[in-house]
């Protein structure tokens, strides 16, 4: 089931979180919309845009740029998406998920953590220019725990895929 004009979401009449030019072009939440509902910001924010969401599940996309900071060590010359990336993807697409379905923002009390990884896969190397479709589904909540499955494609093929829990912590503080 489709999202409905919502409180929690706050969306227009075509279901689109945002206005403007994300509405324009056709999307559902553009780079400002996603910055406003989670914590993670540059340059650890793997999310462009948001292309769809419903009560169970979410798609981005993300462009997959040659200037990022990780290509400058993996490797030189021979730019590859580390692995560890592509799954922060996928946990960045479920945090917007579940922070739409439980009505939280980038100033949430805590913190999105992960607290485990399971039946990871990866099916295809990703390099600077891929154009990556990033969905996330909501399976089930149990006991504070959000248990969710994802996967990436690229030209649509499958780049890599996992099932993964989420909870929120309490504030994680300023690291000091």
């Amino acid at each position: 089931m489709a999202y409905e004009r919502s409180e929690a979401l706050k969306l227009d009449e075509e279901g689109r979180e945002s206005g403007g030019i994300a509405a324009d072009r056709g999307i559902t939440a553009d780079r400002e919309a996603i910055e406003a509902r989670l914590p993670h910001r540059e340059p650890f924010l793997f999310l462009d845009e948001i292309v769809s969401i419903t009560d169970r599940a979410v798609v981005a996309r993300r462009v997959v740029r040659a200037e990022e900071p990780q290509f400058r060590g993996h490797y030189p010359g021979r730019p590859l998406m580390p692995g560890v990336l592509l799954c922060e993807t996928v946990l960045q697409a479920g945090a917007y998920l579940m922070a739409c379905k439980t009505n939280l923002d980038a100033n949430m009390q805590g913190a999105p953590v992960v607290t485990r990884m399971n039946k990871v896969r990866f099916k295809r190397m990703v390099k600077p220019g891929d154009q990556l479709e990033i969905s996330a589904e909501h399976v089930q909540s149990k006991l504070g725990a959000h248990y969710l499955q994802g996967r990436i494609h690229s030209d649509g093929k499958l780049v890599c895929d996992l099932e993964f829990a989420v909870m929120l912590v309490a504030d994680v503080g300023d690291g000091a």
